[in-house]
């Protein structure tokens, strides 16, 4: 495959229907020669960031997306031999940094329903541990640890002084986040991203948030500029007309109740997630339905890494008219 545009790609999570015509070209009427020929300047971002969440700018460090972020805490708090805690399966970055610094990895497994015992998390954390990463909701999985579980896990870390990175990613699709736990905790790490509910996954950026003391130690390791000004552009305008994501947000909620009424009616399964993202079971269809969707030019993920979801494919949800598009398919699919 040369290229994934001009698809519906449905398989790594993006914004799947256009920018609204409008916004592009305001946004393209402000890429000038100087924007271009000058260095990034990043100081109107966090003067954003600072107002959105109603904190400093000093709580904040620029990344490039959520897996800068996660570079960002390997640099600051890990070395080679260190005790690392984290999910399995979840955002392939954290393993790879995990690898390359030769950690030693406490790695919490999943149930094959899914499910994870937080005991498990916290019974991991000990004098020993020198960082633990959780996403919330996690992917590939979907699902979240409630709120409460969140804070069980901080405040176990805080016991050892361990920092804790809360990847939330999926922000904005899902309500639950450890934002409010920053106050009172000390090691908490908060990153998210622009690339889902903002969708300007092709412009990579991010930011963590955290107290002023753990952005410091981080920013120690920035580079000269964190990121393009073309992606500081698009990501300060977003944030100033916040009804562009919120407006995304709900279509996409409204394409999932479309969707599953759809597999409904087709009688194919499916497991919903706090995420842009729907696992759905095509049984013995399976080498089919990945032919079909091929054909039509609808790219998908395959399923979980599981035993008993291997007739799963992983399905991006967006708005109506996409879901529609993918109705098209599945329809083909069930009748073949």
């Amino acid at each position: 495959m040369i290229t994934r545009l001009g698809k519906l790609r449905l398989d790594k999570n993006e914004r799947i229907n256009r920018f609204p015509t409008d916004v592009l070209e305001f946004l393209k009427n402000k890429i000038d020669s100087d924007l271009i020929t000058a260095y990034p300047e990043t100081e109107p971002l966090y003067l954003k960031l600072s107002k959105y969440h109603n904190a400093k700018p000093e709580n904040f460090l620029i990344t490039t997306g959520a897996d800068g972020g996660i570079r960002y805490c390997f640099d600051t708090f890990v070395n080679e031999g260190d005790e690392i805690v984290f999910l399995s399966p979840t955002f392939a970055m954290v393993d790879i940094y995990a690898t390359l610094w030769k950690t030693n990895k406490k790695i919490i497994t999943y149930a094959d329903d899914l499910s994870i015992q937080v005991y498990d998390i916290t019974s991991s954390i000990s004098d020993k541990t020198s960082l633990v990463i959780l996403a919330n909701p996690n992917s590939p999985t979907g699902n979240s640890l409630p709120s409460n579980s969140i804070q069980q896990i901080i405040s176990r870390a805080k016991q050892f002084n361990v920092p804790i990175l809360i990847d939330e990613a999926y922000f904005g699709f899902s309500d639950t986040t450890a934002e409010p736990f920053l106050k009172d905790y000390d090691n908490l790490i908060i990153a998210r991203t622009f690339s889902k509910a903002f969708g300007l996954a092709g412009l990579r950026i991010g930011y963590l948030y955290s107290n002023e003391s753990l952005i410091s130690k981080m920013y120690k390791f920035r580079p000269m500029y964190e990121v393009t000004s073309v992606s500081l552009l698009f990501a300060d305008y977003l944030l100033e007309n916040p009804g562009i994501v919120t407006e995304y947000i709900k279509s996409t909620r409204d394409g999932l109740s479309y969707l599953t009424g759809v597999l409904d009616r087709l009688g194919l399964s499916y497991i919903p997630t706090d995420t842009n993202f729907i696992h759905v079971n095509f049984g013995g269809k399976k080498d089919s339905a990945v032919k079909i969707f091929e054909k039509n030019s609808l790219l998908v993920r395959g399923g979980l890494p599981f035993k008993g979801y291997e007739n799963f494919l992983r399905l991006t949800i967006g708005p109506k008219e996409q879901m529609m598009i993918l109705e098209n398919s599945l329809n083909e699919i069930v009748g073949s």
